[in-house]
Formats: structure tokens, C-alpha cells, sequence
């Protein structure tokens, strides 16, 4: 795929990781207060992440009719137990969902 489709599809979800992966990083650290209250800022790439997720859905619709290659490789990777066997749609929805859930966890505390 050219690499502007895999930005649209996939935006900025190394962002995301990297800062995933820093927050439980802080969790096993300190206290969940304290790591969300140093990556509280940075949780603002999720805005940008869901401002685009429409487009990356389309996007992602679009190649899958349109390159059968790209959409045999989606497929085949839907399968493996690594992804749960979840289409790459429910995967890419995954960082939306979550920060309703870190707000639950947050109340929670």
C-alpha cells in the first residue's frame, strides 16, 4: 500500500502505543493517579486518533475492494490467534473505546 493509505488507516496509533506502554510502565512504578497525572497531556493523541477513525474505516473499506493482495494479507492476519481472530475494524476502534474506560477507572479510585 502506498504510505499515505497506511497513514490514513492507521494515523497515529504508534503514538498511542508509546504512550500505552509508557502509562503501564508508570502503573507498575507508581500509583494509576500518579501515572495518569504525567501522561494526562499526552493522552490528547486519542482526540486526533478519533477525529480520523471515519476516514481510516473508509480508507481501509476502499483498499480492501480495491487491492485483493492487501485484502488476502487482512484477512490471513484476522485469523491468527494474536489478533483473537478480531477483524482489523474492532482492533481499530480499540483506542477509542479505551479512554472511556480509563475515565471509569479514574472514578473508580
Amino acid at each position: 500500500l502506498p504510505s499515505d493509505v497506511i497513514t490514513a488507516i492507521f494515523n497515529n496509533i504508534e503514538g498511542i502505543l508509546s504512550v500505552n506502554s509508557e502509562l503501564l510502565r508508570y502503573m507498575k512504578q507508581q500509583s494509576v493517579g500518579e501515572a495518569f497525572s504525567y501522561l494526562g497531556p499526552f493522552l490528547k493523541l486519542y482526540s486526533s486518533y478519533s477525529s480520523n477513525y471515519q476516514t481510516a474505516i473508509e480508507t481501509l473499506e476502499k483498499w480492501l475492494k480495491r487491492d485483493t493482495e492487501f485484502a488476502g494479507f487482512i484477512e490471513t492476519q484476522e485469523s491468527r490467534p494474536e489478533c483473537c481472530y478480531l477483524k482489523l475494524p474492532a482492533l481499530l476502534i480499540t483506542p477509542i473505546q479505551r479512554i472511556p474506560r480509563y475515565k471509569l477507572l479514574l472514578e473508580d479510585l
